[in-house]
């Protein structure tokens, strides 16, 4: 792959005019995972917050990121050779405008009010720089999994939500 490139990107002044608040901006980096990205990108297009980015990074994944990408205007995409999970997540993070930051794995997916929950309680108080909520585990038949370690892994299975300046 070469150097980082934005196949396409949006203005996020403009992305979403009808939309008000500060933005958020939900970073999905990707490797290997193209079969779930669309529903990743899906789950953060349904949010009832609406003033939001999309960055994907494809992390030099060999697979079809790139076109399940594509099939989304409004998503940024950007494009680096593998670096890895964290290399992934700060070229998004260096990629994004928002007040407010999500890292949302390609195979995971948000509940429609998770951005604006998590925005609620990031408002309210200018001292909180970091929220979570739960992480619900589904196996393929649609049925909830047992997890334990929940703490942790709301904080980094795509229910965080951080301030970019804390």
């Amino acid at each position: 792959m070469g150097p980082s490139a934005a196949v396409s990107a949006i203005d996020p002044a403009s992305a979403n005019r009808r939309a008000t608040g500060a933005l958020v901006s939900i970073v999905i980096p990707c490797y290997k995972q193209a079969r779930f990205l669309a529903d990743a990108i899906e789950s953060a297009l349904a949010q009832t917050y609406r003033t939001i980015e999309i960055v994907v990074v494809n992390d030099g994944s060999p697979d079809e990121t790139a076109a399940v990408a594509a099939r989304y205007p409004p998503v940024r995409y950007i494009e680096q050779d593998n670096a890895g999970l964290a290399a992934a997540r700060n070229t998004g993070l260096a990629n994004s405008c928002g007040e407010f930051v999500v890292f949302l794995d390609a195979d995971d997916r948000l509940l429609r009010d998770a951005i604006q929950t998590n925005v609620d309680r990031l408002t309210a108080d200018e001292a909180v720089a970091f929220v979570a909520g739960l992480s619900y585990y589904i196996a393929s038949d649609g049925s909830p999994l047992p997890t334990d370690q929940h703490f942790m892994q709301c904080c980094w299975r795509g229910t965080a939500s951080a301030r970019r300046h804390a």
